[in-house]
């Protein structure tokens, strides 16, 4: 959400200000207006010492921002493993003798990182699912 042009995350904001010691039910905006409410739901004006919190908010990013970049972190890793494996086919295909050892292992490396990179980014997809139906 943005505060005249500026990221906030309510949630987050109303724990920074209770931490200084300005409890407040609920946050809200309206327009470029960050408010809270009486008991009554209409709007309440912060109070002033709030003003310091609200300018030194950075506001974190949440769990399914941070699912969605390591996926994209992992999508990006496995590109590159999966290039390594079709560089290792080809020279596979190439070959007209034995490969050394070292080089057949390195192959088998190559695979095996790019079997858990996959299944990382599969188990990262369904948290981010499980977390988009909850």
């Amino acid at each position: 959400m943005l505060l005249n042009g500026k990221a906030i995350r309510l949630d987050q904001l109303q724990t920074e200000l209770a931490t200084a010691g300005i409890v407040v039910p609920a946050l809200g905006v309206n327009g470029d207006d960050l408010h809270t409410y009486t008991a009554q739901g209409a709007y309440l004006d912060l109070p002033a010492a709030a003003a310091p919190v609200v300018a030194a908010h950075v506001p974190q990013p949440t769990d399914q921002q941070q699912d969605v970049a390591q996926r994209a972190t992992l999508v990006q890793q496995a590109q590159t493993a999966y290039q390594a494996l079709q560089t290792d086919l080809t020279t596979l295909q190439a070959a007209t003798g034995t490969l050394p050892a070292a080089q057949l292992q390195a192959m088998l490396l190559h695979a095996q990182q790019a079997l858990a990179l996959s299944m990382q980014i599969q188990a990262i997809v369904a948290r981010i699912m499980k977390r988009a139906g909850s």
